[in-house]
């Protein structure tokens, strides 16, 4: 588990110094694996999800970024694409 929690990265979002959601992603040198993104109910629809998001493929410009995630609709609305059972932002 400590080796997991060391080749992860986990970012949050704020809103009025209140946090309002955050992202986590796996790095393991042959790409970028979102395994979750929570934005707060009340906080939905505000552009904090897509934030986040841009936040991960930014700090890896030069690496694949996946998202492990069944949820398609909000994905592809993000412009993610389908790869398997993964989405590749």
């Amino acid at each position: 588990m400590q080796k997991a929690l060391l080749e992860s990265e986990t970012y949050i979002c704020e809103y009025q110094g209140e946090i309002v959601g955050y992202i986590r992603a796996l790095v393991d040198g042959f790409g970028v694996y979102i395994s979750e993104l929570y934005i707060a109910p009340p906080h939905r629809g505000n552009g904090y999800g897509a934030k986040l998001l841009s936040k991960i493929k930014q700090a890896h410009p030069d690496q694949d970024v996946y998202v492990l995630s069944d949820e398609d609709l909000y994905y592809k609305k993000l412009g993610c694409q389908r790869v398997g059972s993964v989405f590749k932002l």
